[in-house]
């Protein structure tokens, strides 16, 4: 059984939140500039600042379009996957960056910032910065990591089943897999033995046996034992066994079986 949690929808508090972010660290920059200035005893421009600063709103694209290309993924990205996304995405942001200043100071400007140049000085300068906010788009797309990821700490991973649903009819029982003692096949059903009652089903042994746990092994085509359910086996001389269960039944356990018997019984079950 899978449990299937559906990725929240963007809400306008993320969105808010994203938008805020960016104009936030735009206008922390154009403030920075100015301190600069005035420490520096120089003038302050405040085009050439917002030219420099207004970069961080290429985020908010940036953001929404990973997100969306993200949801609309067949496959849920792993936590290496985002953090691979989060990456690229920063490159293609100081890229548009650097081509962006450029193109500007082409067109509107008497002196021209080279492409190079930009880049360098991004990367050199703002690298720290860039990673703080693509840190951020890691945890912005963090609900669409696939379940698996997180399925050893997920507390809404359901238990392993305890019973064993055998449906007769219209009538479906649950039976308590403690409570069973042996399955045998009675053509063309198989018959469940579970506090002395039998239980006739329309299925395979190597069916039921994959709605089991590990304390349950086939002994003979013919036979499925619990384990907690032996009492003893004897030889029978020729490789087989005879196994007899707590109830008093005697089976036979087949030497092809043999070798998965032994290891069933050394194993540790619980109840």
């Amino acid at each position: 059984m899978a449990w299937v949690i559906h990725p929240p929808k963007l809400s306008l508090n993320h969105q808010r939140m994203v938008m805020l972010a960016a104009a936030g660290m735009t206008g922390f920059m154009m403030l920075q500039d100015l301190l600069t200035a005035r420490r520096m005893g120089y003038s302050f421009y405040w085009n050439e600042s917002l030219l420099f600063s207004a970069y961080w709103l290429l985020a908010i694209p940036i953001f929404f379009i990973t997100r969306q290309w993200v949801k609309r993924s067949k496959a849920r990205p792993t936590i290496a996957d985002l953090a691979g996304i989060s990456l690229l995405a920063m490159l293609v942001h100081m890229v548009a960056h650097a081509i962006g200043v450029w193109l500007v100071s082409v067109v509107f400007m008497d002196h021209t910032y080279g492409f190079q140049k930009n880049l360098y000085y991004t990367v050199s300068s703002e690298l720290v910065k860039y990673l703080l906010m693509y840190a951020g788009l890691f945890f912005y797309l963090r609900p669409f990591i696939s379940d698996a990821t997180f399925a050893p700490y997920n507390l809404q991973t359901p238990l392993p089943s305890t019973k064993l649903l055998v449906t007769q009819g219209k009538t479906s029982i649950p039976i308590p897999l403690t409570s069973i003692s042996y399955i045998q096949t009675a053509d063309p059903y198989i018959a469940i033995h579970a506090d002395g009652k039998k239980h006739l089903i329309a299925q395979s042994l190597s069916g039921i046996l994959d709605q089991l746990d590990s304390r349950f092994v086939r002994i003979h085509r013919s036979a499925i034992v619990n384990t907690q359910s032996v009492s003893k086996w004897t030889s029978r001389g020729n490789g087989d066994y005879n196994v007899l269960m707590s109830d008093g039944t005697l089976l036979r356990l087949s030497r092809n079986y043999a070798q998965a018997f032994w290891e069933a019984m050394e194993k540790p079950h619980s109840t």
